[in-house]
């Protein structure tokens, strides 16, 4: 929900300039953009703080993916999957947007609504992506009220669903 969709939305004219020649990891992941992630991940580590979990840096959690030796930089080992990441995404017609966005972005940005947390880059993304492919995200999209079985969310009850469902 963050890389993948960051890096479609963000490179959404070279993916249909290519015309299926495009490839993510290589191309899309420059410092401005791994600056988004970056302030992406600080919104999400507001969420997971207020359930009681520790921050969890999207660079470093992706080292247990990409390698066993956890003492590398997070950004070396980032920069190696790149090079031998496959081609793709062939079109802005792709789960990175069609699921990511409604069933993820959606879903987050309502519980931090929810929580009273900013969730403004995820909040970007899904217009962006919603002007893209035109369809309303926020209207169709998952969200943590059309999961809960009541109309008072609370922080204790987002817990539940989110650990029961």
């Amino acid at each position: 929900m963050i890389v993948h969709t960051i890096g479609t939305l963000l490179s959404a004219s070279r993916i249909e300039y290519s015309k299926g020649e495009f490839w993510m990891y290589k191309e899309a992941f420059t410092p401005s953009v791994v600056h988004v992630i970056e302030e992406f991940d600080k919104q999400k580590n507001v969420i997971l703080e207020k359930f009681g979990c520790q921050p969890l840096n999207y660079f470093e959690a992706a080292k247990w993916r990409n390698t066993d030796d956890l003492s590398l930089d997070a950004m070396d080992v980032f920069r190696s999957f790149a090079d031998s990441s496959n081609k793709g995404p062939v079109s802005l017609n792709s789960r990175y947007i069609t699921e990511d966005v409604p069933m993820g972005l959606v879903l987050f940005s309502s519980i931090g609504k929810v929580l009273n947390v900013d969730t403004s880059i995820s909040d970007s993304l899904i217009t962006i992506a919603s002007s893209l492919m035109g369809a309303d995200y926020f209207r169709i999209g998952r969200t943590i009220q059309h999961l809960a079985e009541k109309e008072e969310l609370d922080l204790s009850y987002i817990n539940h669903i989110i650990t029961e469902l």
